[in-house]
């Protein structure tokens, strides 16, 4: 169970690097939000969302997860966590107040000079390390249109005093229905996360995002070794 929450609260942040970024042409602006419906099988486990705030010279990235009535029984989740960028998507300040079953904990991360700084330890930071959200729409301000099926990215992403690379292979395009509308064309992506420089194998991991300008994920799904979960997207709003 405990993995179960693990994945509902980290799923859905992702990110890729080392294309050009589309300086001229965002695909999210103020006011921005997404929620996910999270199932377990075919039970409905909890919900996940996402809100972007703009301001003049930087962005305010807020997301949180929280699982149904049913699954509070028990296993209640209550996470949120606030990503505090400049307009390059460069993190500058990551709050998390995590409240899964019986753990708790409340961070807040400075970033700058190529280091992490939070209460409790500083460590040093790859280029281009991204926090938990940030990488989400990092992402979205990538140039995919050249990327070529089985290009194998890797990015690095700070949390709780580590940085974790994690790597994304472009596997294939599919068609599917969501609620962007029926036979929407996306790019599917497997992704692995590594501590350090080694990569598990662990349990396969999907994602599903649109082929277009705004790069919007529709669908997560990872296996287990008993069923499978999955994300989809519930709601859409765009910007302002």
């Amino acid at each position: 169970m405990k993995k179960f929450i693990s994945l509902l609260t980290f799923i859905s942040f992702f990110s890729l690097n080392g294309f050009a970024i589309e300086k001229d042409s965002i695909p999210f602006s103020n006011g921005e939000t997404m929620r996910f419906k999270v199932k377990y099988g075919f039970i409905k486990a909890g919900y996940g969302q996402l809100v972007t705030y703009e301001k003049e010279n930087s962005y305010h990235f807020r997301a949180k997860g929280w699982s149904t009535s049913f699954f509070d029984n028990f296993f209640k989740v209550r996470d949120y966590y606030d990503s505090y960028t400049s307009k390059d998507i460069t993190p500058q300040i990551f709050k998390r107040d995590v409240k899964e079953g019986s753990y708790e904990r409340v961070q807040q991360t400075t970033f700058g000079g190529g280091k992490a700084t939070s209460k409790t330890d500083t460590i040093d930071c790859p280029t281009n390390t991204q926090d938990l959200v940030s990488f989400f729409y990092y992402l979205r301000k990538q140039n995919l249109q050249n990327l070529e099926m089985g290009a194998s990215i890797e990015v690095p992403i700070y949390l709780n005093n580590e940085v974790f690379v994690t790597e994304f292979i472009y596997r294939e395009d599919e068609e599917m229905d969501s609620i962007l509308g029926d036979d929407t064309k996306c790019m599917v992506f497997d992704v692995k996360v590594a501590s350090g420089r080694v990569f598990g194998d662990g349990e396969p991991l999907k994602v599903w995002i649109t082929k277009d300008h705004q790069k919007v994920p529709v669908k997560l799904k990872t296996e287990l070794a008993v069923g499978s979960i999955k994300m989809v997207l519930d709601t859409y709003k765009s910007g302002v």
